[in-house]
């Protein structure tokens, strides 16, 4: 969606304000003192390795974990898994501009004994992401391909891609060529698991198409995001 960007440059390194994307989600982990982390990486792999290198002049460890073909964001999961052990894992995409607070997120998906938890954000219309309907105690009932209405007393909310995962997760994960949204979280929700939404406050933005790149850059010139 960002070509011709994206020709000879990975989306994670596409300069916003004079910085690579993906270094504003490193510094928003580290932030939350999340600093051990693994990055999967497809498309113009050793870019991204050489400019991020072991990640210590950022702060943090680098494990890299490579996709072959694109196998699905659950897919990415599980060849990445060998690198994870048996550890609450947060995943998060590195096209985002986000100040949402991953600290009270895993507070909360702790608190709820959560297998699962997806942040939510309504800073948006949740239709043009897919809606995503969260009961009272914050427990997912109804999600994104789900066509029934969703319940009024069902707040409605999106997705952002992040989220708290625990290792049994993985027993869900079918195969490699599978993803997270269009299969592993709905079977999760049909096995009636303790699958929860985080409904996170503050700026998020998506950066995969060439408008939205640029309200970002606006944003951040502006002051309207907090950066890390």
């Amino acid at each position: 969606r960002l070509r011709p960007l994206t020709f000879r440059k990975p989306k994670a390194l596409i300069p916003l304000a004079g910085r690579p994307v993906i270094e504003y989600v490193i510094a928003l982990l580290k932030h939350h003192h999340i600093t051990d982390l693994v990055i999967n990486l497809y498309h113009l792999p050793q870019q991204i390795e050489r400019h991020l290198a072991d990640g210590s002049a950022f702060g943090v460890k680098i494990t890299y974990s490579f996709e072959e073909e694109l196998y699905g964001t659950a897919g990415a999961l599980l060849e990445a898994k060998k690198y994870l052990g048996d550890k609450t894992i947060l995943v998060i995409n590195s096209d985002i501009l986000t100040e949402i607070d991953l600290s009270q997120t895993v507070k909360f998906h702790r608190q709820k004994k959560a297998l699962a938890t997806l942040v939510l954000s309504q800073n948006q219309d949740p239709s043009n992401y897919g809606v995503i309907g969260v009961d009272v105690v914050g427990r997912i009932r109804t999600f994104l391909d789900d066509k029934s209405e969703s319940p009024a007393f069902l707040t409605k909310a999106f997705y952002t891609g992040i989220s708290v995962l625990e290792p049994p997760v993985f027993d869900y994960i079918s195969s490699r060529f599978s993803g997270l949204g269009d299969e592993v979280f709905p079977k999760m929700l049909k096995a009636n698991e303790p699958v929860y939404g985080y409904l996170a406050a503050g700026y998020w933005l998506d950066l995969g198409t060439p408008e939205r790149l640029a309200q970002a850059e606006k944003d951040v010139q502006e002051g309207k995001v907090k950066i890390f």
